[in-house]
């Protein structure tokens, strides 16, 4: 088995190893998804001879890591014909990823696991907590409404509105840790794939977007795929104009992180939830990634040992000094360092939880003297994603 980055000359290949693997449930074709990805490049294949046998996509995003923009690749299409499914390609595959997102100026991995344990081998953990809900039409009546002025549009239109939806969703992930920053790229995928979403927007008393949302309705449901607001009166307005939908819906559905309680906003607040864990990241170069991270407060210099039996750049010691810089070094006092695997590491560095927390689930070993060091230093704020690739 050898493995390359794919050419767009077999996009065929391509296709019918995805198709083969996952059914695809959008509007547009399998080559209309899947070209512009491999025009950039970052499709890995695994081939036996001139046949593909395995595959993985790297899209090439931005992601906010606590206000700092850092390059991230997301892992999907992780697709392999039976035949080849116990030969270890696949884990093979991975590795070849993470080499070549290392290359690319990558510093962060995530991705939507069929298979936590899976992907648990290869480094990446669990980090972020989201919810499904259901909301029946008779449920979504609100504490107290608010009024406001709305505008809907579509990408049919695309007129000004458009442009100032897009540029609010832009300012609005800068704020929210974890969210992928959209580029026109991921636009024109979000459009190609359902052309028939629709947007509303709730204004301020300037006629500015304070919030908006992006659904659609089908077979009477009422589906939520974009929810950003600025303050809570957008949120109850943008939350009435769902609910004047109810005599045409019979439920509302959609995804909100775990931490976001936004049902006490109606009279009956328990609707119906289910938590998952939806995503999982992986430092990649944990060198490069601690060099952009935005530490809080160094009151001392800290030291930590990453374990990395997937990418032997990570397994070292790192020093971080108080002025912020970092470096790679042979060795460290023992009474100051931190040791953790890539995994738990990666997930306390996006601000799953604070280090207390991998010490109580002993995923995290170090001196109890340094763990206030490390309280300080590390910035606070749940991750949360907002894409599905």
């Amino acid at each position: 088995m050898h493995y390359k980055i794919i050419p767009t000359s077999e996009l065929k290949q391509v296709v019918d190893l995805r198709q083969y693997c996952f059914e695809p449930p959008h509007a547009n074709t399998p080559e209309e998804d899947m070209l512009p990805w491999l025009e950039k490049g970052v499709i890995i294949g695994g081939y036996d001879g001139d046949k593909l046998a395995t595959q993985l996509v790297v899209f090439p995003f931005v992601s906010n890591v606590f206000g700092v923009e850092m390059k991230m690749g997301g892992i999907g299409w992780v697709s392999t014909y039976p035949e080849y499914r116990t030969g270890g390609h696949t884990s093979q595959l991975m590795r070849e990823s993470l080499v070549m997102m290392r290359e690319n100026g990558q510093v962060l991995s995530t991705l939507a696991p069929f298979s936590d344990a899976f992907y648990r081998k290869f480094g990446w953990e669990v980090y972020f907590e989201n919810t499904e809900y259901r909301i029946s039409a008779d449920e979504l009546t609100l504490q107290a409404p608010e009024a406001g002025e709305v505008v809907r549009f579509s990408y049919r239109e695309k007129d000004e509105w458009f442009e100032k939806m897009r540029a609010f969703q832009h300012q609005a992930a800068k704020t929210l840790n974890g969210h992928v920053l959209r580029d026109e790229t991921w636009w024109e995928r979000l459009e190609s794939r359902a052309p028939e979403d629709h947007f509303a927007a709730s204004l301020d008393a300037e006629g500015k977007i304070e919030g908006y949302i992006r659904y659609n309705i089908k077979n009477e449901k009422f589906t939520v795929k974009d929810f950003y607001t600025l303050n809570y009166h957008a949120e109850k307005v943008l939350w009435g104009y769902i609910r004047s939908h109810s005599s045409q819906v019979d439920e509302v559905v959609g995804t909100a992180p775990a931490k976001d309680s936004f049902p006490v906003l109606f009279k009956e607040p328990n609707i119906k939830r289910k938590i998952y864990f939806d995503k999982m990241i992986r430092i990649v170069d944990v060198e490069a990634f601690l060099k952009q991270y935005p530490f809080v407060m160094l009151e001392e210099t800290l030291f930590v040992k990453v374990n990395d039996s997937q990418a032997e750049w990570n397994d070292a010691f790192f020093r971080i000094a108080v002025d912020g810089s970092v470096e790679r070094v042979l060795e460290a006092p023992e009474d100051k360092v931190l040791r953790m695997d890539i995994g738990p590491f990666s997930t306390l560095m996006a601000g799953f939880h604070g280090i207390d927390w991998y010490v109580r689930n002993r995923t995290a070993v170090v001196d109890a003297a340094m763990v206030p060091m490390w309280r300080k230093a590390l910035p606070t704020g749940f991750p949360s994603m907002n894409e599905n690739f």
